[in-house]
């Protein structure tokens, strides 16, 4: 699905100059004219340093005339924010996408130091400060605890030397995306542009004719997992097939691929679809799925909870699935009054969503928490979570190891530099290094929708 991510600090007395529409290109050093024939948005980027301005445009020029209208407000409310890197120069954000989908470097900078209440997301840059055991020790130790206790877990022994504990919470509003789809997205948002390793988290809804037809990727991989309904995925390897309730797919876009995911069939197709980040050895490998039927999912129930092991392992039970940058998906359901304590990496990023119910989490002393939120935890060795309600919780549980890499993301395309997107553009355009298939390749969908 197309998507866009990455968080940076605003950068302080930036301004926004909106140009009027239309816009000719600019010649000269002082502006680099990035354009992008199947995104609206256009952006003039400029070298400068902070307190300088950059100008937003659009092709179509209705559409310009009324992002420059939203622009200007937004930026007078300051929820437009320039963001500086040496290297790459300045650019905005907006809350409301597709204003903007070009994302450059990671700004390098110095970092606050953090206090007891802010959050510091896990690093693969090593053992931090304090003694912190050795990667091979940490994995050792995970491996040991794989089986989790359930129930009260207050009678229970300590098993966790420090638990996670919830440090932001987001609610995922509806909003449109593809052609008529609605989804609640999560990490790839304003708020929470990248998660390392995650890029996108979307709930999605859709109904035929409604989807998201045909679109590229490149440089990392999905992962869809449906909830209700169907959805069809086709792609220009010629690739075909039916995803159903409690199926996953696991595809790795990789060097590049060209697809489409519709609805199968009549009635509302509900699922969720997270994209995970490569690291730069892994961006430009083949593409390839793995297609995991619900039967064939590891599942197993203790203690009035029953997990779904969509990737790595819980509760003694182990996925099949072979992830390029380690992951753990996991689909939990407590009953109430039950408690569930689960073991993640310490080295590891991890949050949990709710799907359904309402749930604790963290800390017996936290408010409930209900449906479409997103919870980032802070560090520690695991997650325990209560459901003191009377309805059953379901939640997703799902940690990556850090990448730690530059992000350059533009839309469907995520890379570790600008000048690596800007070659991504031209193989897509120039349907090369990856992208050869796309030349002549259409979609059933598409040909049904009737588009030329």
């Amino acid at each position: 699905m197309p998507g866009q991510g990455n968080d940076h600090p605003p950068c302080p007395g930036a301004q926004v100059t909106v140009a009027p529409f239309p816009l000719h290109e600019e010649s000269g050093p002082e502006f680099a004219v990035k354009k992008y024939p199947f995104y609206l948005p256009v952006i003039l980027h400029s070298p400068q340093q902070q307190n300088s301005s950059v100008i937003l445009t659009c092709k179509n020029k209705r559409r310009g005339e009324s992002a420059a209208e939203e622009t200007s407000e937004r930026a007078g409310r300051g929820e437009l924010s320039l963001l500086t890197s040496r290297r790459n120069g300045i650019r905005a954000d907006s809350r409301a996408p597709p204003l903007l989908l070009l994302l450059y470097k990671r700004p390098q900078r110095q970092r606050a130091k953090p206090s007891s209440s802010s959050y510091s997301p896990a690093r693969n840059t090593g053992p931090a400060a304090g003694g912190r055991r050795s990667r091979s020790r940490r994995l050792e130790a995970w491996r040991s605890s794989s089986r989790e206790e359930v129930g009260d877990l207050s009678q229970q022994p300590a098993a966790m030397e420090k638990p996670r504990q919830v440090v932001r919470k987001f609610l995922a509003r509806p909003q449109h995306e593809g052609v008529g789809a609605v989804v609640r997205r999560s990490i790839g948002r304003f708020e929470l542009r990248y998660f390392d390793p995650f890029l996108v988290l979307d709930e999605f809804s859709v109904s035929a004719p409604a989807g998201f037809p045909d679109h590229p990727h490149r440089g990392f991989e999905t992962v869809t997992y449906m909830l209700e309904g169907a959805v069809t995925h086709e792609d220009f390897e010629g690739h075909r097939g039916t995803i159903k309730a409690g199926d996953v797919q696991w595809m790795t876009a990789g060097r590049g691929i060209v697809h489409s995911e519709m609805p199968a069939g009549p009635g509302t197709s509900k699922g969720l679809q997270l994209w995970v980040n490569l690291s730069s050895g892994n961006k430009m490998v083949e593409p390839g799925y793995q297609e995991i039927q619900s039967k064939d999912i590891a599942c197993t129930s203790a203690d009035g909870v029953t997990v779904r092991v969509i990737a790595g392992h819980a509760m003694g039970v182990r996925s099949p699935v072979c992830t390029r940058t380690p992951t753990m998906y996991l689909d939990f359901t407590v009953r109430p009054r039950a408690a569930v304590r689960q073991p993640v990496l310490p080295s590891w990023n991890a949050f949990a969503y709710v799907l359904e119910g309402e749930g604790v989490f963290g800390t017996e002393r936290c408010a409930p928490v209900g449906a479409h939120h997103l919870l980032l935890l802070g560090q520690g060795d695991g997650l325990e979570v209560w459901n003191k309600s009377d309805r059953p919780l379901r939640f997703l549980l799902i940690g990556g190891e850090p990448i730690g890499e530059p992000v350059a993301q533009l839309g469907p395309f995520v890379m570790n530099t600008e000048e690596e997107i800007d070659m991504t553009v031209d193989d897509f355009e120039r349907y090369a290094n990856g992208f050869e298939k796309a030349r002549h390749w259409k979609s059933q969908a598409m040909v049904a929708l009737g588009v030329e």
